[in-house]
């Protein structure tokens, strides 16, 4: 599966204490709707998207996507037929002081990397702002099992700890699937 892949391959290498790997070895269910904060500035949940909650962190999510969770790590997935897109989260460090640079290294990665056939980066931002701290932004084109995709990833400051938030899909549906992005980080909280 095309989120599958790029998900563990875009686990962002840290030097320390990095925590790899997608989200996969067991589903977890939306949690019920609630009329709380679900964001900077923003309360409730948008029209088509339903509340997540997971361990660390609150959330909108496109309704309908399944999602599964491994510890703070979770990926959810449009389970409709050839989709083949998705937006998952990981905890990766408790602590990195170069977004940036850990992000261009994986860059480079990226490119060496078979598995990225055809890649090409589309977009580098090291020194984005999100939720008040520092972020970095990296997107790209590739060719994984003869289809185009494209893949966004973003490092960030959050709880305590460096995630990364990574949007896949198909390169011929990417205006579809963006704004789902744009509303994961949007209303993405700590829990509780």
């Amino acid at each position: 599966m095309l989120v599958a892949g790029v998900v563990s391959a875009a686990v962002f290498l840290t030097q320390g204490d990095g925590k790899g790997g997608p989200g996969g070895s067991g589903s977890a269910a939306a949690s019920s709707p609630g009329s709380g904060s679900t964001g900077s500035g923003s309360t409730g949940v948008p029209a088509g998207y339903e509340p997540y909650e997971g361990s660390s962190f609150a959330v909108a999510v496109p309704k309908g996507w399944k999602a599964e969770a491994s510890g703070d790590d979770v990926t959810f997935s449009d389970p409709a037929e050839g989709s083949r897109r998705g937006i998952a989260i990981q905890r990766i460090a408790s602590s990195h002081a170069d977004l940036g640079g850990s992000l261009a290294d994986a860059a480079e990665g990226f490119a060496r990397d078979d598995s990225y056939q055809d890649y090409d980066q589309v977009r580098f931002d090291r020194s984005l702002s999100y939720q008040g701290h520092d972020a970095a932004e990296l997107e790209f084109t590739f060719t994984q099992d003869g289809v185009a995709g494209r893949c966004r990833v973003r490092v960030f400051r959050f709880d305590d700890a460096v995630y990364q938030a990574v949007l896949v899909g198909r390169a011929d549906t990417w205006r579809e699937v963006v704004p789902h992005y744009e509303t994961f980080l949007k209303t993405l909280r700590a829990a509780g």
